[in-house]
């Protein structure tokens, strides 16, 4: 019989293997992989600078979401800087593997004491939950743009612009009631049948300030304004002939649909790839530029993140 150590050791490899076989088979799937890789290697000669400058930004948008993340677990376990680094790479690590990144969930939470995994998966969904609702929040503004801007290019009509404004503000309203009032949570999910079990779990958002929201929300903006910086520079480095302003309605538009569509591991950048195309083709027509654009943000935000996450998760000693 095994013992708790080698279970955990056969886990570590396990979770090793299948985080590098997805992201090898996920670049794979591109029938165009050559010509990419001549497309990087021309890249890398002539935008030393500015390939440079979008890795680099990786750095500073995972260290924002490690910064977010100490903040919400500070009231259950105090971590400091490079281990909260430590569990967004390996969080990530374990995401790659699993549909719709669930796995980033737990994955968050394995430098934590025992007794505080459960409060480390309520705050990764806190966090969760701010990043999305800063995304869907530009990207609502982004549609409106393109509605009002480029109304030839939407297929809805001109009437949509107010449908489309109000809807913005009901959805800004929800995102802050909720989130400015997270601390309550507990009490109303007490109040509701079948599901007041859960409030005890709750209860531990009731220990958030509103000022601790506050830089949950501002650190998610922050990391979106990377993405959308990040991509950009991708889409000049590929020659995709787009302004800023299109970029910012294009890349939040992509998102946009991203946040709705559920995928599994293995087909995340293809489905990446093809919303580039929809969105930033409405205004290019450079489709291997946007596609080249989009596989190289992908390796430089999630595969190499996730394979300093694995190389960590191996590093770990969980006993």
């Amino acid at each position: 019989m095994l013992n708790k150590k080698a279970y955990i050791s056969i886990l570590k490899y396990v979770i090793s293997i299948l985080s590098i076989v997805f992201i090898i088979a996920r670049v794979k799937q591109y029938d165009n992989l050559e010509l990419f890789s001549d497309k990087i290697s021309k890249m890398i000669s002539s935008h030393t600078l500015l390939l440079f400058v979008a890795i680099s930004l990786m750095i500073f948008n995972w260290g924002f979401e490690a910064i977010k993340w100490r903040i919400l677990i500070n009231y259950t376990e105090k971590i400091s800087f490079y281990k909260s680094l430590k569990s967004v790479f390996i969080g990530l690590s374990m995401a790659v593997i699993t549909p719709n990144r669930i796995g980033e969930l737990p994955g968050r939470t394995i430098l934590l004491k025992k007794k505080n995994k459960i409060q480390g998966l309520l705050a990764t969904s806190l966090g969760s939950i701010s990043q999305i609702s800063i995304t869907l929040f530009n990207a609502i503004i982004a549609l409106t743009f393109l509605l009002i801007y480029y109304p030839q290019k939407n297929p809805l009509k001109s009437y949509a612009n107010s449908f489309v404004f109000i809807f913005s503000i009901l959805i800004v309203l929800i995102i802050l009631l909720f989130l400015f009032n997270i601390n309550k949570l507990h009490f109303f999910i007490r109040k509701i049948p079948y599901i007041r079990k859960f409030s005890n779990y709750l209860r531990f958002y009731s220990r958030y300030k509103r000022k601790d929201i506050i830089h949950v929300i501002l650190h998610s903006f922050f990391r979106y304004i990377i993405f959308l910086t990040q991509f950009l520079i991708l889409l000049q480095i590929f020659k995709v002939d787009i302004n800023v302003f299109e970029g910012f309605i294009a890349i939040g538009m992509s998102y946009l649909k991203m946040l709705f569509i559920p995928f599994f591991a293995i087909t995340e950048i293809g489905i990446r790839g093809s919303l580039a195309l929809i969105c930033i083709g409405i205004f290019s027509e450079e489709t291997a530029g946007i596609l080249f654009a989009s596989i190289t943000l992908w390796i430089i935000n999630i595969a190499i993140p996730a394979i300093i996450g694995v190389v960590l998760i191996n590093k770990h000693k969980f006993i």
